[in-house]
């Protein structure tokens, strides 16, 4: 071990549901925070005789959706973070970032600029959604902790200042996940289908399938999760959502609602004592074309996260259709580069 590797520290922070946090540095034990002991004070819940196979099962136990994780690497005091969504299987977001860049890559090899461009967009657009989502877990856990932190008691709907970055941190999710969306209607109309004119938004893609049925699986799936009276028509709800803070009202005030609150759960199938798992909700419309007071209610974070994941697989699913297969680029040497002068003016 040289001196320089002995100055960099790795730490694994894990972001749950309901504003939770926890760890798992040793291979059997694992920490879960901020949690309710004793009926007045927070602290940590340690569980140990968990191995990275029992992990999720655990979580699941307890009633906690795993939203992702952040690595933090230390060195000389200088930390960097890398964000990774947690998606149970359903796709590898990591790899399907790296599909599209390597799809944006074959398609400027073989001069396509357009096919470049909505590769591009549909890249960077899963890693921003997958940051912006991060970001809305971190703002759960921030009120989580000032609620529990000043006293506040559960059921009671709460606001502050601070409130204001959980809002901004969903209304960016919306908005990167609906670039993702476009970008990949974009790539479809040009690359995929040969018969559809070229657009840059999924509604006018889902509009001239409509009028004009393209016989295609890829298509068939479009008009499906694009139609907003179809039980999978998130992909249409998903607009809708980011329609109505865009156009209409910021999220607080489209669905009546800036406050916050926490519950307090009995730990289930954990062999604990006098601790109660706290739980942080911010409660919407979980169907955007209907605004009425009895309008079905869901949490943001774990509805949107759902939402994250349904695009994140169907840009996955795109990737197969795709004529323009992915390529890795490969980096050579290209030898030192000497620097003679560096003239500040």
């Amino acid at each position: 071990m040289t001196d320089n590797d002995s100055l960099i520290t790795k730490e694994s922070l894990h972001y749950y549901s309901g504003g939770l946090m926890g760890s798992k540095k040793d291979k059997n034990i694992a920490k879960i925070w901020p949690i309710k002991v004793n009926k007045g004070s927070q602290g940590t819940m340690i569980i140990d005789g968990v191995s990275d196979d029992t992990y999720l099962k655990m979580l699941e136990n307890i009633g906690l959706i795993w939203i992702g994780t952040e690595e933090i690497i230390t060195k000389n005091s200088i930390p960097s973070r890398v964000w990774t969504t947690f998606t149970e299987g359903a796709c590898q977001t990591l790899d399907v970032y790296s599909l599209w860049s390597d799809i944006a890559y074959s398609a400027h090899k073989a001069g396509n600029i357009e096919a470049t461009k909505q590769a591009r967009k549909v890249n960077f657009g899963l890693i921003s959604a997958s940051l912006r989502l991060r970001d809305v877990a971190k703002e759960y856990h921030f009120q989580l902790f000032h609620a529990l932190g000043n006293g506040i008691k559960p059921d009671l709907r709460f606001t502050n200042v601070d409130i204001l970055n959980l809002f901004l941190a969903l209304h960016s999710l919306l908005a990167e996940m609906c670039s993702v969306r476009d970008g990949l209607a974009g790539f479809a109309s040009r690359v995929i289908f040969t018969k559809t004119n070229a657009v840059d938004s999924m509604g006018g893609l889902y509009k001239q399938l409509k009028k004009t049925p393209v016989q295609h699986p890829l298509a068939d799936k479009i008009l499906e999760i694009c139609d907003k009276n179809s039980q999978k028509g998130w992909m249409a709800w998903l607009g809708q959502h980011r329609d109505n803070i865009m156009h209409n009202a910021p999220m607080p005030q489209h669905h009546n609602n800036d406050f916050v609150s926490y519950k307090l759960y009995d730990v289930k199938n954990i062999n604990v004592s006098d601790v109660k798992l706290p739980f942080l909700t911010y409660m919407i419309n979980s169907n955007p074309y209907d605004t009425s007071p009895t309008s079905s209610k869901v949490d943001a974070l774990v509805f949107f996260r759902q939402m994250f994941l349904g695009l994140s697989q169907f840009a996955e699913v795109m990737v197969a259709f795709s004529p323009i297969r992915p390529e890795t680029r490969s980096i050579t040497p290209i030898g030192e580069i000497k620097v003679e002068k560096v003239e500040i003016i």
